[in-house]
Formats: C-alpha cells, sequence, structure tokens
C-alpha cells in the first residue's frame, strides 16, 4: 500500500508543471534567495512570512546534515482542502497539514493547517534538503521523520506520556512499520512521528551527532541507507530496530519515568499544590461554617434581647 501511495506522489511530481500550470493564472510568486512561494492573492503576508522561516531555517537545517549547496525550494500556499488535495492526488490524510516532493523540490502545505507554521516549513523542508544530502538515496521512513522532527523543533512534552502509554499497553509500533504511516489514523501516526524522533535520538546516543553526517555522505557516494547506516553505527538495521525498542521500553516504563530526577521533583511539587489547594479549600469550608454559626448566635441574642 505505501508503495502505491509513493508511486502516486512520484507521478504527481513528474506531472506538477502541468498541474500547477492550469492555475497559473491564479498564483502570484514571492521569490527570495531560496524559495519560490507560490500564493493566491489574499495570502500575500502568508507567502511573505514563508519565504522569511525558509531563509532564516534554510542554513541550519542544511548544516545539521552536511549539505552545504544552495537550491531553490518551490511552496504552494493552497487555498482549500480541494485544492491541497487535487495537487497532492488525494493521498495524503486529514491529518497531514503538508506534503513534500522531494525530487521536484516541492512543498505544498494545506490551507489552514493546525500546526505551528515555522515548525510545519522546516520539517517540510528538512524532507527536501535531506533527499539532497542523500543523492535521492531511500531511507526508511521513520529516519526521514524523525529528521524533519528533530530539525524543526517539535518535541513536546505530552509526548513522552505517549510513549510511555504505548509501552505500558504494548502498543509500540515496530520502525519498519512507520513506513505505512500515510494509512494510519491521526492517533497513531502521532505516535509514530514520536517513535521516529526517539529513533533518530538513540541514533545520536549510539554514533554521536556527527552519525547523521556520515550517514548521508556514504549514500551520496552510492551506498544504500542499510550500509551507510552499519558503517556509520555499527549497526544493522534489524538490530538498530531491535536495540531501539529494548531503549524504549526501559526509558519508558512508569518506574523509570517516576525516577527521573526532572519527573520526580515535578511529581513532588504537583503533590505539594494538591496537599496546599485541599487544606485551603477545607481552611475555606470551615471559615463558612464558622460565619454561619456566628450569624446564628447573634440573631438568637437578638431575640432574647427583645424578650427581656
Amino acid at each position: 500500500m505505501y508503495r502505491i501511495q509513493i508511486i502516486v506522489l512520484i507521478i504527481i511530481a513528474f506531472l506538477s508543471p502541468f498541474l500547477y500550470a492550469g492555475r497559473a493564472l491564479c498564483w502570484e510568486v514571492k521569490r527570495s534567495e531560496h524559495a519560490e512561494v507560490f500564493y493566491h492573492e489574499e495570502d500575500l503576508s502568508l507567502a511573505i512570512r514563508v519565504s522569511s522561516l525558509i531563509e532564516r531555517g534554510y542554513g541550519r537545517v542544511a548544516g545539521r546534515i552536511g549539505f552545504f549547496e544552495d537550491v531553490t525550494v518551490r511552496v504552494f500556499l493552497t487555498s482549500s482542502d480541494e485544492e491541497f488535495n487535487s495537487m497532492t492526488g488525494d493521498v495524503i490524510p486529514d491529518w497531514g497539514v503538508g506534503c513534500a516532493l522531494p525530487e521536484r523540490r516541492v512543498i505544498i502545505l494545506r490551507h489552514g493547517g493546525k500546526v505551528k507554521l515555522n515548525e510545519l516549513v522546516l520539517h517540510e523542508l528538512s524532507h527536501i534538503l535531506l533527499w539532497q544530502a542523500t543523492g535521492g538515496g531511500r531511507v526508511p521512513h521513520w529516519f526521514n521523520e524523525g529528521v524533519a522532527v528533530w530539525q524543526s523543533r517539535e518535541w513536546r512534552m505530552g509526548q513522552s506520556i505517549t510513549m510511555a502509554k504505548a509501552v505500558l499497553l504494548k502498543q509500540v509500533i515496530p520502525l519498519h512499520e512507520i513506513d505505512s504511516m500515510l494509512s494510519f489514523s491521526s492517533s497513531r501516526a502521532y505516535l509514530a512521528y514520536t517513535e521516529s524522533f526517539l529513533a533518530l535520538v538513540y541514533l545520536f546516543e549510539i554514533g554521536g551527532r556527527g552519525v547523521l553526517q556520515r550517514i548521508a555522505e556514504r549514500m551520496l557516494e552510492g551506498q544504500d541507507f542499510d550500509h551507510a547506516l552499519y558503517e556509520a553505527s555499527g549497526y544493522l538495521r534489524d538490530e538498530f530496530e531491535k536495540s531501539w525498542e529494548g531503549y524504549v521500553r526501559r526509558k519508558y516504563n512508569p518506574i523509570s519515568i517516576l525516577l527521573d530526577s526532572f519527573n520526580l521533583w515535578l511529581a513532588i511539587f504537583a503533590l505539594f499544590l494538591i496537599v496546599y489547594f485541599i487544606k485551603r479549600w477545607r481552611m475555606k469550608k470551615i471559615l463558612v461554617q464558622w460565619e454561619m454559626e456566628e450569624e446564628g448566635s447573634d440573631g438568637n441574642e437578638d431575640v432574647w434581647s427583645v424578650i427581656e
């Protein structure tokens, strides 16, 4: 299924000049050193922001994967879901807010995507520049997405909870199954992005920060991903996946999370707040009760004074 979806995207990529030409009169273009942003007239301010984000982030994203050439990326800002689906061949799930066609250096963004724009732009830019850095060699989806999440700094604290839940319920997705992510539900896709990032973090732990550049260099020389991974990290792909699974099970089981110094102090602080607010609530309740009793007592005194 995943291969069929990839083939469709490749066909779209090669036909893209013709697809876009049909709407040529509708598109305005904002050009900069590394970007051509195609937009509709009402989206001028958005086009300016996207162009600025690419220029500000290009050097960092490219440098971190060892790519030091200048390329121009074409970005299309669609005005509706229908336009986005038409331009991407309707193969992107509803939860997808962007699509990169690395072979054509094209990024297509969904109208009104509910994510931070800077993260979205850098994420898709990473896909294109990683493809350039590896000479267009095929990489596993977890690697591609892990690099993109790392480049765009999308990690959230809540993802630790997501990973811990997956470990506890034995729902960890094997890394090779992430190749089928386009068929996932939104929640499963969120877990897949989380796992992809953690797989890259683990790769850094065993191979150092230079491992990413070493893999890209070897693939640019003509090696496939499996050989490049082995020479850069000492792990075969299957060995890496099994080792990574052990790593996340150790790191994200409930006891390990609790014993982590940061999480432990966070738990203690949260407990302190809970106790504090419970005591405050109880004291407030007592004070209210006292006031009611005093009001009742004052009323009785008034009655007896009248009788006397």
